[in-house]
């Protein structure tokens, strides 16, 4: 270990914000503006108050960077909540999604009604049942957030559950219910698991920018915060978010009344088509069912219903969606279709339906034998299914536009490298991007499972398997003359150990008590390990050496702790885990004293000592053992157990 903890990178970078709003244009950049630096990444020296505020206007005034830790989250209402309109959700999105239309329950009307009852509970229901407090006060911000993510997980229906749809429409093949359940669940939970692997890429740096969620949450802070003067009123008027948007929920309610029910022919209206109705082509490009030039609605859920709301996007990309629009349906579908292209004459110019040769729905079990499998003999006879000029033309978009993708990432486009530069943080700083991230546990990309549990006898030294140091150090590198911060993460060796009993177990007992070191001495090694432990005396093959001293805590208690040393990263961590019996417990020597166990450096190719578990006085200590013969002047190693490819890239010197 090294004992050269007080050189860091300077953390306190700054950027120029690209502009005032997000919306501005497509690359977000207004490089000639001059306006003041605002800090990109935490300030360590600075107060909670002030940590990580976005560059971007609209995240630095709907993203709240402080937390109050006193602030109820998890209480009895907020799960309640989350459950019961997570499943009414679910039901609701499911019910209407084979609609030509599906009802759009956005995340909107999630917020305000989970709003709504959250301030009725706090009203109706008393403070605590049987001494379970089931409304601990006023419904904060935390139960609203989290009622939210829980029930905004089920407010679209998924890809797996269409193609169960698929099979029992189209090919008569009824997966059990149980076996659909048990698919459905395990797609969810693949893209769950996704989804949170790359949070550090997609979520945590503070250049990313989510426009819908800003929405969510502009909405919630507008209904949590109403007593916001600044922000809460816009420049044209004096009247707050909250006031705002009920006036806008009141207009919405009474006008949805309309093309929902009193007059639905506003949600699709062609008055050009009905000036000759019996003409094909004429209802073709002008009709509902064809490309539909000069027709209108005035029906909101079907403006979002496939897209999102466009008060949540940008104007530039509402024209790019308008060009990309008119080439597909209005200019690339009629050529197909007109020039019968694919044969595609056979079928409607519009449909996401497949048609036989005459015309009509194309029936796939006429091709198909009783096992699912093609008849080629039924084939011949039925004949092709044929795809109508919009889908075959939209299909034919969706493949270029995967090509456009890879293209478009591959060559230097000149805002986007002008963003990605102004951007200024490095893929290996993104635990600095997210907004009071440090401040809280994550769940590990990987979970490793447990070996076996160690048997345990008080009444002999237990070694375990090698218990690799959970620790955070400040390493050097010779590459660029830096330092760095690496963090390892348990390690587990496949190897199982066992128990091994030692001659001079008696004695170990009592050199851990009298914290015996004799025959140590640490130096400065004259290298960029720092400080290194040497010996004055000879050792002999499984003889105690040292005790790795510190204090003894519960995983659970190491955790928490880990977290406090990574919100100050001008304190070194030499945290090292191990399993005892059925637990796994941590040794924290990060604190400075003179023991001399935490300074012993790692080598992988010349250890010449292991660490080893023994019980004393029925608590395991962490002892470091021998593991051949040791001269005297020899400086001390063990392995750490680095054994991930990345950080050996890094710190060459694992290897040693």
């Amino acid at each position: 270990m090294t004992d050269n903890l007080t050189i860091y990178d300077d953390i306190d970078q700054k950027v120029r914000p690209r502009s005032d709003s997000i919306y501005s244009n497509p690359g977000f950049l207004n490089e000639e503006r001059n306006n003041p630096e605002l800090t990109l990444l935490n300030d360590t020296s600075s107060s909670s108050a002030t940590i990580e505020e976005s560059p971007f206007v609209e995240v630095a005034v709907n993203v709240s960077n402080t937390d109050d830790p006193t602030m109820p989250c998890v209480t009895v209402r907020s799960v309640f909540l989350g459950i019961l309109l997570t499943c009414l959700m679910s039901f609701t999105i499911q019910f209407f999604a084979y609609r030509t239309s599906p009802i759009d329950v956005n995340i909107g009307i999630v917020i305000l009604v989970s709003y709504l009852i959250g301030e009725l509970l706090t009203r109706i229901l008393p403070k605590s049942i049987f001494n379970i407090t089931i409304n601990p006060g006023p419904f904060t911000v935390k139960e609203h957030a989290l009622i939210t993510i829980m029930a905004t997980s089920s407010v679209r229906t998924y890809e797996a559950m269409e193609a169960l749809t698929v099979q029992r429409i189209y090919y008569n093949y009824y997966l059990s219910h149980f076996n659909s359940i048990l698919f459905l669940l395990i797609m969810q939970f693949l893209s769950i698991s996704i989804s949170g692997i790359l949070n550090r890429y997609l979520i945590w740096p503070a250049y990313m920018i989510w426009p819908k969620t800003l929405m969510s949450c502009s909405l919630i802070r507008a209904l949590t915060h109403t007593d916001e003067s600044n922000i809460g009123k816009s420049r044209w008027t004096s009247v707050s978010r909250a006031t705002f948007f009920w006036l806008i929920f009141l207009f919405s309610f009474i006008y949805y009344w309309l093309p929902g029910y009193i007059f639905p022919i506003l949600s699709f209206f062609s008055l050009i088509c009905m000036i000759g109705p019996k003409n094909l082509i004429f209802s073709q490009i002008t009709g509902a069912n064809g490309l539909a030039l000069g027709a209108f609605e005035l029906d909101w859920n079907a403006w979002v219903a496939y897209l999102d709301s466009p008060i949540l996007t940008p104007f530039w990309a509402h024209i790019h969606i308008l060009i990309g629009f008119i080439l597909v349906a209005w200019i690339g579908t009629p050529l197909v279709y007109y020039l019968n292209i694919w044969d595609t004459e056979v079928a409607p110019i519009f449909s996401n339906r497949a048609f036989d040769k005459d015309g009509y729905y194309f029936d796939a079990t006429q091709i198909l034998d009783d096992r699912l499998r093609l008849n080629k003999t039924a084939h011949h006879i039925y004949g092709d299914a044929y795809l109508t000029a919009g889908n075959a033309v939209a299909i034919c978009f969706t493949f270029a536009g995967i090509a456009a993708l890879i293209v478009h990432t591959m060559i230097p486009v000149r805002p986007a490298k002008r963003f990605q530069s102004s951007a200024n943080v490095k893929s290996d700083r993104l635990r600095k991007g997210g907004l009071l991230k440090g401040q809280f546990l994550f769940a590990p990309d990987i979970c490793i499972p447990e070996d076996e549990i160690l048997p345990s006898t008080p009444q002999v030294p237990i070694e375990t398997e090698k218990s690799i140091k959970l620790t955070k150090k400040v390493l050097h590198d010779d590459n660029n003359e830096s330092l760095l911060t690496l963090r390892r993460s348990k390690r587990q060796l496949s190897k199982q150990l066992g128990i091994t009993k030692y001659k001079s177990a008696t004695s170990f007992d009592s050199f851990i008590e009298t914290r015996c070191e004799d025959g140590l001495e640490a130096r400065h090694t004259g290298t960029v390990r720092g400080r290194g432990v040497y010996t004055t005396k000879k050792f002999f093959r499984n003889d105690y050496i040292v005790e790795y001293a510190g204090e003894l805590l519960t995983q659970a208690e190491a955790k928490q702790r880990e977290n406090i040393y990574g919100r100050n990263h001008n304190i070194g961590c030499y945290m090292y885990y191990f399993k005892w019996g059925e637990k796994v417990f941590c040794v924290d020597a990060t604190e400075e004293t003179n023991r001399l166990g935490r300074l012993i450096n790692h080598s992988r190719k010349n250890s010449n000592c292991q660490p080893k578990v023994f019980v004393v006085r029925d608590q395991p200590r962490l002892v470091l053992v021998a593991l051949r013969d040791i001269d005297i002047g020899e400086e001390l190693f063990y392995d750490y157990g680095e054994r991930r490819k990345d950080i050996i890239e890094s710190f060459p010197w694992l290897l040693e």
